[in-house]
C-alpha cells in the first residue's frame, strides 16, 4: 500500500471514530486551538486561555447551558474586545504546551496546563482562574475531617470516599500575578499570602425557569432539607449531615448527587429519614416537583469550595440555604452559617432554625431568593470578571 492509500485508510478510520460522541469529545478536549481573533494588518497582543475547550465546538444553546461554558466564553470575549489573538488549550491538556518559543501578553487559567506554560513560555502577566478554594485550605481541612470521620466510625473504610484535590496547587498560587478566585471574602484572605492581587468574584448559575417556592411551601416543608451534591462523599460533609439527621428522626434530608464509587458510605450511613434520589437537572419542571416543592432549605456541610453552585441554585427557587463557612458564601441576612462543622453543634443549630416562627422563614426565602437572583446570575459574573481583568491588565501596563 502506497503513502497516499495510508493517509486515505487512516482519515477515513479517524473521521469514523469522530461520529462517536464520547471520541469526538475527547478530541475537543485535547485540541488547541491557535490564532482566534488573529488579524495579520496589525499587531496584537496575545493571550492564552488554558480552561476549556469544548464550548467552542458544540452549538450555541450547549456551549451555554453549563455555568463553565458560560465563564470560558467571557473569557474569551474579553480578550477578543480588547484585540487580542486568543490561543485556547483544555486545562487538563498539558501536552499542548510543547514548544518554548512563544510569547504571550497573558496567560490565565488553571491546571495542568497553566502550570506547564509558565514553565515553558515567557509572558508578561499571569493570572490564575481560581474555581475552588486555596488548595493549602483544601487539604488541611479535608484531613481534620479525616480524621473526624474515623473517630465516629472507625469500622467503616473512609478511603472510599473520594478526595477533592489535584487541579490546583501552591505553585499555581506562587507563579500568578493575580488571582481570579470564585470565593468569599472570608476564603480569598488565604491567597493574600501567596499573591497580593487577589479579585474574588461571584459565580454564574442556572435558574429554573418554571417557577420558584410559595411562602407556604416553606411553612409546609419546614422539616425537608436538601443536599444537591456530587462526588466527595467525606470532603462534601455528606457524612456529617447523615449522621446528624439520625438525632432529627421528625426532619428529612433528601439527598441527589451519589456517584456509584462512594454509594457503599452511604449504605453504611443511611437512616430512615435520609432519602436518596437519582441525579436531577436543575432546570427541569422535575428539580421544580421534588426539590422546591417539597424542601424549605438546602443545606452543606462541605469543607471547602471555591462557591458552591447547588446552594445558589436552590436559593434562585426560594430555598433556604444553610452553609459552612467553608462553601464561599459571606455572610448575608438570607444565609445561616454553620461556624462548626461538628454533629452536636449542627444538630442543635438545626434545631434552633426550625424553630423560628413561620415570619422569620418566608422572609429568609423571600430575602434568598432576591439576594441570589441579583448576585448569582451571567449578569453580574460578566460584570465582576471584566472589572478584575480591567484592574489587573492596567495595574502591570
Amino acid at each position: 500500500m502506497n503513502n497516499r492509500n495510508i493517509v486515505k485508510l487512516v482519515d477515513s478510520l479517524l473521521l469514523k471514530l469522530l461520529n462517536y460522541p464520547h471520541i469526538a469529545k475527547l478530541f475537543q478536549r485535547n485540541m488547541l486551538l491557535r490564532n482566534i481573533g488573529s488579524n495579520p494588518n496589525i499587531i496584537q497582543p496575545k493571550a492564552l486561555i488554558c480552561y476549556l475547550t469544548e464550548p467552542l465546538y458544540d452549538t450555541e444553546f450547549n456551549s451555554v447551558e453549563h455555568p463553565k461554558n458560560f465563564q470560558m466564553l467571557q473569557l474569551l470575549n474579553y480578550f477578543l474586545k480588547h484585540g487580542y489573538v486568543v490561543d485556547i488549550c483544555n486545562y487538563v491538556d498539558e501536552q499542548s504546551i510543547l514548544k518554548n518559543n512563544i510569547s504571550y501578553d497573558v496567560v490565565v487559567g488553571q491546571g495542568a496546563s497553566f502550570n506547564r506554560a509558565l514553565d515553558v513560555y515567557s509572558y508578561r502577566h499571569s493570572i490564575l482562574f481560581l474555581t475552588e478554594n486555596n488548595p493549602e485550605i483544601v487539604t488541611r481541612n479535608y484531613n481534620e475531617r479525616i480524621e473526624y470521620f474515623k473517630q465516629r466510625h472507625p469500622s467503616v473504610d473512609y478511603r472510599i470516599a473520594v478526595a477533592r484535590m489535584g487541579v490546583f496547587n501552591e505553585t499555581s498560587l506562587e507563579k500568578s500575578n493575580a488571582i481570579i478566585a470564585f470565593n468569599s471574602t472570608f476564603s480569598a484572605r488565604s491567597l493574600n499570602k501567596y499573591c497580593k492581587n487577589v479579585y474574588p468574584i461571584t459565580v454564574n448559575t442556572l435558574k429554573n425557569k418554571y417557577a420558584s417556592v410559595n411562602s407556604e411551601d416553606i411553612i409546609k416543608n419546614k422539616l425537608n432539607f436538601v443536599w444537591l451534591g456530587s462526588v466527595g462523599f467525606i470532603h462534601k460533609g455528606l457524612d456529617i449531615l447523615l449522621d446528624v439527621f439520625k438525632e432529627l428522626p421528625d426532619c428529612t434530608l433528601n439527598v441527589y448527587g451519589v456517584p456509584k464509587s462512594e454509594m457503599s458510605l452511604w449504605n453504611k450511613l443511611k437512616s430512615t429519614n435520609t432519602q436518596l434520589h437519582p441525579n436531577i437537572d436543575v432546570t427541569s419542571e422535575r428539580f421544580v416537583d421534588e426539590v422546591v416543592k417539597k424542601n424549605a432549605f438546602v443545606i452543606s456541610a462541605s469543607c471547602s469550595e471555591g462557591i458552591q453552585t447547588g446552594v445558589a441554585t436552590c436559593m434562585r427557587s426560594g430555598l433556604i440555604p444553610i452553609v459552612t463557612k467553608d462553601c464561599g458564601y459571606d455572610e448575608h441576612e438570607s444565609i445561616f452559617i454553620l461556624e462548626y462543622y461538628q454533629v452536636d453543634y449542627v444538630v442543635n443549630k438545626l434545631r434552633e432554625i426550625i424553630s423560628l416562627n413561620d415570619n422569620d422563614l418566608q422572609s429568609k426565602s423571600n430575602l434568598a431568593k432576591e439576594f441570589s437572583n441579583s448576585k448569582y446570575t451571567n449578569e453580574q459574573f460578566s460584570i465582576e470578571l471584566n472589572f478584575a481583568l480591567d484592574k489587573i491588565l492596567t495595574t502591570y501596563e
